[in-house]
């Protein structure tokens, strides 16, 4: 979907400290985005929390907004990159994306101290 992208380019754009408030004391571009878009408050903030960690040059056009979702829970950008490049080269629905970095982080060996 092309309208997360670009709401979250610019929402991540516009500080909200900055933002004059509606009446309900949320952003207003919120208010106008909702009223624009037909989506909820709180999903319109999950696509700007997604779109501040995933850049647009790093999304994949082929993925779902879904499958960015699941991969931002991992603190390194390169790591994401490598998980969303094997879901769209293996074809992974979002769910099955999920199963394998649940899977990859069960089957980690702790890493040992070297004394």
């Amino acid at each position: 979907m092309v309208l997360w992208g670009l709401a979250g380019l610019h929402f991540s754009c516009q500080p909200e400290a900055f933002q004059p408030l509606d009446h309900r004391g949320r952003p207003a571009l919120y208010t106008l985005a909702e009223e624009l878009s037909g989506l909820s408050y709180q999903t319109l903030r999950n696509y700007k929390s997604v779109c501040e960690q995933i850049c647009l040059s790093r999304r994949r056009d082929k993925l779902s907004f879904k499958h960015h979702v699941k991969v931002i829970g991992i603190d390194d950008p390169a790591i994401q990159d490598d998980w969303l490049d094997q879901a769209e080269q293996k074809n992974w629905s979002a769910s099955d994306l999920c199963a394998a970095i649940r899977l990859a982080a069960r089957t980690e060996e702790p890493v040992k101290d070297k004394e």
